[in-house]
């Protein structure tokens, strides 16, 4: 599903995504992943699989964007930036196929799929709940269903779209690998923590008020806001990158 979404140039066949692929210490990055993943469950996956899937979202973001980092300033440290560049390819493949490299090594792990997985379960429970409390009309139950479809969908995507983005913007506003990878997390981190505030706000709403322009506002912003701040981190990143 995610290789049929992707465009070409980021798609594994890349060779731009193929040489960061290469390149990459994707093992040390498996078992990364698998250890934060592991004791994530052990610690919260008997309490709740809404805890575990909000916590397995953030180790998510967070590997992307700091693998992201990593890959740029790898190239840079081992005198291959230029040679990259020197490549038929446009600024915005170089950079994007970065982030498409980290994107298939989430897929050769189950991390990615168990959080896929439980993102699905999560909005289906709550779309559940929503029509099966009473307290939405009948005519907004094809807007929710619509919404909660493409929710699950393109919301994945979309997150690990930004958190890529604010990788690559934080390697190209310096060249200090430490800070930039501070930086990068500290700002994924705060997304995180404004999603999750978010969503509390509209657990604890009072449903009499929804209508249908809160139902596409709501559902506008989760969607096209990481879409619209990844994007501008993206330019800034093809600006400043050199």
């Amino acid at each position: 599903m995610l290789k049929r979404t992707l465009p070409a140039t980021l798609r594994q066949e890349h060779p731009l995504v193929r040489y960061y692929l290469r390149k990459s210490d994707s093992q040390k990055l498996k078992h990364v992943i698998f250890g934060s993943s592991i004791g994530l469950f052990l610690m919260f996956g008997g309490l709740s699989l809404p805890m575990l899937y909000l916590l397995l979202s953030l180790v998510i973001l967070l590997q992307l964007a700091v693998s992201t980092v990593s890959k740029i300033h790898h190239q840079q440290t081992a005198g291959n930036w230029d040679l990259i560049r020197a490549a038929p390819f446009s600024q915005r493949e170089i950079l994007l196929s970065a982030w498409g490299a980290g994107v298939h090594q989430l897929r050769q792990t189950w991390t990615l799929l168990l959080y896929q997985a439980l993102h699905g379960l999560i909005i289906i429970g709550g779309m559940v709940f929503l029509l099966a409390s009473g307290e939405l009309p009948v005519a907004y139950w094809p807007l929710i269903l619509l919404g909660c479809t493409a929710l699950i969908a393109f919301r994945p995507l979309v997150e690990m779209y930004f958190s890529g983005m604010v990788g690559l913007l934080c390697a190209g506003l310096t060249r200090d690998h430490v800070l930039a990878l501070t930086t990068a997390v500290i700002a994924v981190f705060c997304y995180w923590l404004l999603v999750m505030g978010g969503a509390l706000l509209v657990i604890s709403a009072d449903l009499k008020i929804v209508n249908a322009p809160l139902i596409l506002a709501f559902l506008s912003a989760i969607l096209f806001l990481p879409l619209c701040f990844g994007y501008a981190a993206q330019r800034l990143a093809e600006r400043i990158i050199t």
